[in-house]
């Protein structure tokens, strides 16, 4: 029998294809040296935290990180990809600086990258850096956590998902508990849309019984929150150590005033 579980994540699948992002319907993400890996890894890091400064427009450092070609041509200082050896790759070794460093990256003014978005990078380039032929990557808004995802969870999932109050076993207000998840399954899995119900739950039909927060909370969400959980998953879900969202009274959703 089809459980209820695997209908849900075929559903989001649907939705989140019908937007031109690959998913997995499993748990295991794609091996390093694939296609998948790449596109639903590795593609997402670069184009938000490193594209916007190295492109074809604008090149700082004198360098372009938009395509293979220019990633293995680097700069005067070298290359920024040596396929195979993460060590030798700027790419990755400018993100393991400290934030005070001159050369880290991203720049010392942005957070950091996660861990696992220093890990994604290091095995694919382990593995030889398997680059799709003829991509060039594009500009994709950065998601930062404290500034854009953490306010939306503490008005809008933190009063249902909290200890003492497990809503369908889903605890949210840690990183350890979301990965844990609840009854349904893992309530956050970096870089899968699908089978992150933070995210796929709110990308539901306004009437659908999964739908969270529910009509009834206040729900569904703004396309724009949704659209920022969205990228927030797709770009590992960095979620700064040590940080556990409490309860906020939600604040009412105004245009710009004209004053």
């Amino acid at each position: 029998m089809t459980s209820r579980g695997t209908i849900f994540r075929a559903l989001v699948a649907g939705l989140v294809a019908g937007v031109g992002v690959p998913v997995s319907l499993a748990a295991a993400p794609p091996e390093p040296g694939t296609d998948a890996h790449f596109n639903q890894l590795v593609r997402p890091i670069l184009e938000s935290s490193c594209v916007h400064c190295h492109n074809a427009n604008e090149q700082k450092g004198d360098g372009r990180l938009d395509t293979l070609e220019h990633m293995l041509k680097g700069n005067d200082d070298g290359a920024w990809l040596v396929p195979g050896k993460p060590e030798e790759s700027k790419l990755y070794t400018t993100t393991l600086k400290p934030a005070t460093a001159e050369l880290v990256m991203p720049p010392s003014k942005e957070p950091a990258l996660a861990k696992n978005q220093q890990e994604v990078l290091k095995a694919w380039i382990a593995a030889g850096a398997k680059w799709p032929a003829g991509v060039t990557l594009a500009v994709e808004p950065r998601i930062q956590f404290a500034r854009d995802v953490q306010p939306i969870l503490e008005q809008n999932c933190v009063s249902c998902h909290k200890p003492g109050k497990e809503e369908g076993g889903l605890d949210m207000t840690t990183l350890e508990n979301s990965l844990k998840g609840g009854d349904g399954g893992p309530g956050l899995v970096p870089f899968d849309l699908a089978e992150s119900s933070i995210f796929a739950r709110t990308a539901l039909e306004a009437g659908h019984d999964d739908l969270m927060p529910p009509k009834k909370s206040g729900g569904p969400l703004s396309k724009e929150s949704i659209e920022k959980l969205r990228s927030w998953v797709r770009q590992g879900a960095a979620w700064p150590e040590g940080v556990v969202l409490v309860q906020k009274i939600k604040q009412e959703e105004r245009p710009p005033s004209p004053d």
